[in-house]
């Protein structure tokens, strides 16, 4: 009787999973999708040695809707804020959170970057050629 009742538990029992590396892993999957559906503007500022951020608020509902955007300090590049823009107003939904959350919403903090950060490749030498990157801060 006792060997079947401990087969039966270790057959339900799961590994407790670090909360907080899954709070982490959602955070970064929000930051992907944004950054990923951010459509850099072609034009750049007159400046090409500034570089350009553009800090935004996005709030997610527990069911991965997206409550609310802002953005928090614009880059002062009016295209390139355009475009931050653009991929906050086309973003509606992400993914729910992970199981068992308990928080109702959660705020996250993402930069999008515009930069001189990498050479420009051989092929694609050009006057004032531009790279975007992108640059994530942790809550």
């Amino acid at each position: 009787m006792i060997l079947l009742v401990a087969a039966a538990f270790w057959g339900c029992a799961t590994v407790p999973q670090d909360s907080a590396a899954i709070r982490k892993d959602y955070e970064q999957a929000v930051r992907r999708i944004y950054i990923q559906a951010w459509q850099p503007a072609d034009v750049v500022s007159t400046n090409a040695s500034i570089q350009s951020i553009c800090t935004v608020s996005v709030v997610i509902a527990r069911d991965g809707s997206v409550i609310s955007t802002k953005v928090v300090k614009p880059s002062g590049d009016e295209q390139m804020d355009k475009s931050v823009h653009a991929v906050l107003d086309k973003i509606r939904f992400v993914q729910p959170f992970e199981n068992g959350a308990r928080d109702k919403r959660r705020v996250f903090t993402i930069n999008f970057v515009e930069s001189e950060l990498f050479a420009p490749m051989p092929n694609k030498i050009a006057a004032g050629n531009r790279h975007r990157a992108f640059q994530l801060d942790d809550l």
